[in-house]
């Protein structure tokens, strides 16, 4: 596994090209991200994303390159950085679904449906800019696809003069006619079969080495490999409409269907101990949606019920300006005299401690409604195990920073069994302590707490008797 210096420096390459805006999301992304490998391409991504405007705009003039990994990496350059990040995140950094949440700055559940959303995307639009590449091989209706878009399978653009050197077209040309393969392919068999067992833009960038960092950044991650990593910041939603459009990241999403009666200040407590506002404007023409009850004190889940007192069909949509809440229904539209009742809670996708977010809803009448949601929120620490022998190592993660993480086993040397605890010491690899040799086996279990007060325990294992003469 590549070292954390070259996987900052690499997926800043990724969004902005080798050079002193990646080298310096590097550095920042090393400083912040300390040991968890994670944390460091959560840093490395938001700031690469932040520098987007500095990257060099690729040429789309220049001639195609021949290597195909070459082409897929400049076709990639075409794609929005946000896509980018997430694919490299995903192919190239040999992340779980745990560490890719975390890089993407979403719920596992959400970071999965993005990536997800992002292949079959680069699959509609840039494979078949590959396939353009690779020429019409035997299909004769691709051939004259080719030719009416100006690409010469044998090298050139068509109508110029060929240049020795420059064998291909360039990427604009082939970005051109592979809107035209695409349209080909849904009815050709042969080059549908072709492009399905083709190689995908995707799978060439994920087969890339790492770029190697510059000193200067391996110099700070070797200083800042102990360090406890700062929580990354989240992904920046996508715009309101094209989640709507998409509708799959639906763990991230945040909808509210919630629409009140004129100046009410409504606040609850969901089942999740989030305390909901709803301040609501009644248009001109008044609200053909009441939400009853206005006021809502429950710990336990209590649905808001929803219902349209007007004679027409009534719709509402809504957005949210962050991506962890959660509603269900998500929407809706409600007839005359009906009412549904749906409930709003914080998703496994919210960051840890206090938070606070907002969302809107427009119902089709014209009623307009914001609500701000104000909870607390705990994750306890991630904890993994290994032991060697009797040495036990521990890799914690936390967004909050950690507290102790202590080794306890139950000794069964002085007749009844007695819980014995050690305070685990940091290294290099993670968090260390040894078990004392035993001739019985030995019941061992770590557990560890973060500065919020969360606490993490391992499932019961055991080591057999005599591991470490």
């Amino acid at each position: 596994m590549a070292d954390l210096a070259d996987s900052a420096y690499a997926h800043a390459c990724a969004l902005l090209g080798p050079g002193e805006a990646a080298m310096g999301a590097a550095l920042i992304a090393v400083r912040r991200g300390g040991r968890s490998r994670s944390a460091v391409l959560g840093h490395a991504r938001h700031e690469g994303l932040s520098r987007a405007a500095e990257a060099v705009p690729t040429d789309l003039d220049a001639a195609a390159p021949d290597d195909l990994t070459d082409l897929a990496a400049a076709l990639a350059s075409t794609r929005p950085p946000i896509e980018r990040a997430i694919v490299d995140l995903d192919t190239r950094h040999d992340l779980d679904r745990g560490g890719l949440a975390r890089a993407i700055g979403l719920s596992p559940a959400g970071a999965a449906a993005r990536a997800a959303a992002v292949y079959l995307e680069w699959q509609r639009a840039l494979d078949p800019v590959v396939l353009a590449r690779l020429g019409a091989g035997e299909c004769e209706g691709l051939a004259a696809v080719l030719s009416t878009e100006q690409v010469d399978a044998g090298g050139a653009e068509a109508g110029d003069d060929a240049t020795p050197g420059t064998p291909y077209p360039s990427l604009r040309t082939l970005l051109t006619a592979g809107a035209g393969v695409a349209d080909h392919v849904e009815g050709c068999a042969l080059c549908r079969d072709r492009l399905r067992s083709m190689v995908s833009v995707r799978t060439l960038l994920g087969q890339r080495p790492l770029e190697e960092a510059p000193a200067a950044v391996r110099a700070l991650a070797s200083q800042t490999r102990l360090r406890r990593p700062t929580p990354p910041p989240p992904l920046v939603p996508e715009p309101p409409a094209r989640r709507w459009i998409r509708n799959v990241a639906t763990a991230a999403a945040a909808i509210v269907f919630a629409v009140a009666l004129a100046g009410v200040l409504a606040a609850r407590r969901n089942d999740d101990g989030t305390r909901i506002e709803a301040l609501t404007r009644v248009p001109l023409a008044g609200s053909s949606l009441v939400a009853e009850p206005a006021v809502l004190e429950y710990s336990k889940p209590t649905p808001v019920q929803l219902a349209n007192r007007s004679s027409t069909d009534v719709h509402g949509t809504a957005a949210a300006d962050v991506p962890w809440l959660t509603i269900s229904p998500p929407s809706g539209a409600l007839g005359p005299g009906d009412s549904i009742a749906v409930r709003i809670a914080a998703g496994p996708g919210a960051p840890e401690g206090d938070v606070r977010a907002s969302v809107h809803l427009t119902g089709t009448d014209g009623s307009t409604t914001v609500v701000r949601v104000e909870t607390s929120v705990e994750h306890p620490p991630d904890v993994a195990v290994a032991v060697a022998g009797c040495v036990v190592t521990a890799t914690v993660e936390d967004e909050s920073g950690l507290g102790p993480v202590d080794l306890h086993w139950l000794d069964r040397t002085t007749g009844r069994p007695a819980e014995r605890l050690q305070r685990l010491t940091e290294t290099d690899a993670g968090f260390t302590g040894t078990l004392a040799n035993s001739a019985v086996a030995t019941t061992w279990w770590v557990t560890a707490e973060d500065a919020r007060g969360n606490h993490t325990r391992t499932p019961d294992d055991v080591l057999p008797p005599n591991a470490c003469p």
